[in-house]
């Protein structure tokens, strides 16, 4: 560790005592608004690092001052992965002073305007996720959010090669019911691919396209407008999937790699590890599909009553 990245870590763990410090009297006035992104129990810590590193990571915002200290905490870790020269910041919004840092530091970042069209907000997010994937210089590319830290990168040299072969992997909540249902918290794929995944969520006239598929993919009004619906649903459209049970097992099991949160070591700013185990998994009407679930589907061990 150079001198510079030695004082990086030094400042950033000073501001981590203060934030926990006014944790505490903000936690004893028993307001907490405004502090969450800063007291969740977020452990920043790699436990595994990735021998190949030719990839680019691309964090998700948007960022305010207040947001900047989680945004250096996560630079701090994942450049030590790829370096700094394969980060890619994106966001809705970038304040000035994250800008600033964000130039002194030399690091790539794109901010795209809000814009108001569009069911809840997908346009604003999903142009920006696509105007950060447009900056990586790598074939391979993995994108993450601000509010959450991926601790285990082991992923990238054991599937390295099937995503070469255009699969992509998701983590986050796929679900077995409603079909299509596909995490977008988390991606690992080809640059070209998640380009036009992206792009297909990011252009107007095809995003209400995909909405109106979406009484087809579900019945139940609850998860209408869901984000994963938009990411499953413009992944089908991109391989040419008719919206049926059966061709969504074909997507999951032959063009793509499913995680859960907890596959990739995920801490998220929202919930701690425990608790968000327990949102996804202790709730029946939630069947959710993990890494062994989907292990066992590819090799056709589960799920043969919705095969047949």
């Amino acid at each position: 560790m150079n001198i510079l990245s030695y004082i990086d870590a030094l400042i950033i763990k000073i501001e981590s005592i203060y934030f926990k410090i006014l944790c505490r009297v903000v936690n004893v006035s028993g307001n907490l608004t405004g502090f969450k992104s800063t007291i969740d129990p977020i452990n920043y810590i790699l436990i595994n690092k990735p021998v190949a590193r030719n990839f680019s990571i691309v964090i998700q915002g948007p960022i305010g001052d207040e947001s900047l200290l989680v945004l250096k905490r996560l630079i701090n870790q994942y450049s030590e992965i790829v370096g700094i020269g394969n980060l890619v910041i994106s966001a809705s919004f970038i304040s000035k002073k994250t800008k600033n840092y964000l130039e002194l530091k030399n690091i790539k970042h794109v901010e795209v305007a809000a814009d108001p069209k569009g069911p809840k907000n997908i346009l604003v997010q999903s142009r920006s996720i696509l105007e950060g994937i447009k900056l990586c210089k790598t074939d391979l590319v993995v994108r993450t959010r601000l509010d959450q830290f991926v601790s285990d990168w082991s992923f990238i040299d054991t599937y390295a090669e099937l995503i070469l072969d255009n699969k992509v992997m998701s983590g986050g909540y796929t679900l077995t019911n409603p079909i299509f249902h596909v995490g977008d918290m988390f991606q690992f794929g080809r640059k070209s691919l998640l380009k036009d995944i992206w792009g297909n969520i990011s252009n107007e006239n095809l995003v209400e396209d995909i909405r109106s598929q979406m009484h087809v993919a579900t019945k139940d009004y609850s998860y209408m407008d869901a984000g994963e619906l938009y990411f499953g649903l413009a992944i089908a459209k991109y391989f040419n999937l008719e919206i049926t049970k059966l061709n969504y097992l074909k997507l999951l099991s032959d063009h793509m790699i499913i995680v859960s949160n907890q596959d990739i070591g995920m801490q998220w700013a929202k919930y701690n590890t425990l608790s968000d185990f327990k949102k996804l998994n202790l709730e029946k009407s939630r069947d959710s599909i993990g890494h062994i679930k989907w292990t066992g589907l590819i090799n056709n061990k589960i799920f043969k009553n919705e095969k047949n």
